[in-house]
């Protein structure tokens, strides 16, 4: 089964969002470092999430 097409990958990919957005609960905190911990693959996920992220922002930014 492709994980990045689950439930459980979906609510992974919020998790990261929300953490990247500043707009996480303590209680998503937790639960994508539970998450992390506990998969390999998720932290590979968190990873590729992370690095997408940080490049479009580096791509995008505009000086003010």
């Amino acid at each position: 089964m492709d994980k990045r097409n689950s439930p459980e990958s979906t609510t992974l990919i919020d998790l990261i969002e929300l953490v990247l957005h500043g707009t996480a609960s303590d209680e998503d905190k937790q639960e994508l470092q539970a998450r992390l911990s506990a998969s390999a693959e998720d932290r590979r996920a968190y990873l590729h999430h992370l690095n997408l992220h940080s490049a479009l922002k580096r791509r995008f930014a505009f000086d003010d």
